[in-house]
């Protein structure tokens, strides 16, 4: 048997807990995590053992000892006061993979009951991309869900898995059963895997005092019965992806929209576990805290992006070296999903746009806010020129920190074109923006069918703005990914494999010095269709932890 069809198992047994099991009743679960060779879930003969699995409640995390074992005495949670609605995971390390549930929620448990969650040896490598969507609200069976599912199957085998940050739908006691089922259903026939962060929406009775009631459903009980923990996390090629909850007791005993203690205490335990210098991902439906503590953890660790909803924009919140964007929701009119492109030393963001999706406006809408709009530039222009195979022509002479392109062009027959960007820092790379066919290809990532159906040419706008570089292609795709240096840019057309024509080429550069300006400029970076949201949600990031 190939090392490749081993699979790794964990085995359960918990104590009997009756019915009666509240709040107060502390539940234990024993278990241990086997390599199961022949994949039949079953501990045979010539199976042994993994050491050093993380087993999480929500609350603490113990490993397995040499032979696999472990035991975990279940801690109560101030969210999740009904007991049974409490769930144990497992947080696997990088090579492996679920082959099923990888969790399983203590009223679900039979008395004596054995319980086995698969893990598979699973080769992951640097680059690879991940999915985010979020806020669907119910969405779960249209035309646009639809669109999302063959999105992702289109842009292959590089993508790993998804997760959906919260507000799934209206979460109510007589709507609870019904909604969950729906969302459990999309989520398990989705190609790859989804996992789910709840979100405010998700929470039965939130903003009353009801959520405390002891039912299977109210608070997050309808949520971890049919998607399993309320927070998690797991490595992925040396990487470390966290989902988070996202609601509180306010004083008034009602439950609210933030970040819990319990929830902090239990990522600083978990980001404890990591080898320093590990890559931070963290998921959530918001990135709004009322405990400093938090951040604070954040920046310790060195988180490297954050990505959250709630806002129902793609907005750019970063905020004190804490790289954090939120993601329109998957009924928004910009990009419904992003893809996480993740290489050695660095990260892209795209965003996915429907275009031209029957009954919806979908587009990836660069809006640049009116005073820097209106800031003096210098500007070149080209018309009709032709690049040759293997050519490199610069646009002009300009070269400055922020720098912009738009271009309209048709890809060669063969091979691709697009555009360079250089820097005058020598220790950077160029970054290229290539079209092959009707696909981008930009740090990479190939994002397919970016031209829309009733063309055959590009539509290119490129920003290097403030430290990122920022590209809209034909309404469908926004790319962007941080630049690792604030020294001027230039860019130069490029073709390999055949000849490419551009009917249209402007570039520019910012010539004007006015100090407020900037500062507008230094607040935006293309995320946000409204500066002034974006300074908004800032500024009430910065009245909670009160600077």
């Amino acid at each position: 048997m190939t090392t490749a069809l081993r699979i790794c198992f964990l085995i359960l047994v918990i104590l009997p807990m009756t019915s009666t099991a509240l709040a107060a009743d502390p539940v234990t679960v024993r278990g241990r995590v086997i390599l199961d060779k022949n994949a039949n879930g079953q501990l045979d003969a010539d199976e042994k053992g993994l050491a050093g699995v993380a087993i999480t409640d929500g609350m603490q995390f113990v490993t397995t000892g040499d032979d696999g074992s472990f035991e975990i005495k279940t801690l109560n949670d101030p969210v999740l006061p009904y007991k049974p609605a409490q769930v144990v995971s497992v947080s696997w390390g990088t090579g492996y993979w679920p082959t099923g549930l990888w969790y399983r929620r203590l009223a679900d448990i039979k008395p004596g009951e054995v319980l086995m969650f698969g893990l598979r040896p699973d080769e992951q490598k640097i680059p690879f991309a991940m999915v985010q969507t979020t806020d669907p609200h119910n969405n779960f069976t249209g035309e646009l869900s639809q669109w999302f599912r063959d999105e992702v199957k289109r842009l292959g085998s590089s993508v790993k898995f998804a997760i959906v940050t919260g507000d799934l739908g209206y979460a109510g006691v007589d709507s609870a059963d019904a909604m969950f089922t729906s969302i459990q259903g999309f989520t398990r026939s989705f190609p790859i895997t989804m996992f789910h962060t709840p979100g405010n929406h998700d929470i039965v009775a939130i903003h009353t005092v009801d959520w405390k009631k002891q039912t299977e459903l109210h608070g997050s009980g309808a949520y971890t019965k049919y998607l399993g923990p309320i927070r998690w996390s797991f490595d992925y090629a040396g990487c470390h992806f966290v989902g988070l909850d996202w609601v509180f007791e306010e004083k008034d005993g009602k439950l609210e929209g933030g970040m819990p203690n319990s929830c902090i205490d239990w990522m600083e335990k978990d980001f404890s576990r990591l080898k320093p210098g590990t890559r931070i991902f963290p998921f959530c439906h918001s990135q709004w805290c009322p405990n400093e503590k938090f951040y604070d953890l954040l920046r310790k660790h060195k988180m490297e992006l954050f990505l959250a909803g709630h806002s129902h924009q793609n907005l750019d919140v970063s905020s004190d070296g804490l790289k954090m964007l939120t993601t329109v929701n998957l009924l928004g009119k910009e990009a419904p999903f992003r893809v996480l492109h993740v290489y050695e030393g660095g990260h892209d963001v795209v965003d996915r746009c429907a275009g031209t999706l029957p009954n919806h406006r979908r587009d990836c809408d660069l809006h640049v806010p009116g005073p820097i709009a209106s800031l003096k530039r210098e500007t070149v222009e080209l018309a009709n020129q032709t690049v040759a195979d293997k050519q490199a022509i610069k646009v002009g002479n300009i070269r400055a920190p922020w720098i912009e392109l738009e271009a309209e062009f048709a890809p060669p027959t063969t091979g691709t074109c697009g555009v360079r960007l250089t820097s005058d820092d020598p220790a950077v790379k160029p970054v290229e923006v290539r079209f092959e066919k009707n696909s981008l290809i930009c740090g990479g990532l190939t994002v397919p069918e970016v031209r829309l159906q009733d063309g055959d040419k590009y539509r290119l706008r490129i920003h290097a703005l403030n430290g990122y570089l920022q590209v809209r292609v034909n309404d469908r795709v926004h790319f962007e990914r941080p630049l690792s240096t604030d020294k001027p840019w230039g860019m130069e057309l490029i073709s390999d494999g055949g000849s490419a024509n551009f009917s249209k080429v402007q570039l520019w550069k910012l010539i004007d010095n006015d100090p407020k300006l900037l500062e507008d400029m230094a607040q935006w970076h293309g995320y946000g269709r409204q500066q002034r949201q974006v300074k908004e949600y800032k500024d009430a990031i910065q009245r909670v932890k009160g600077k």
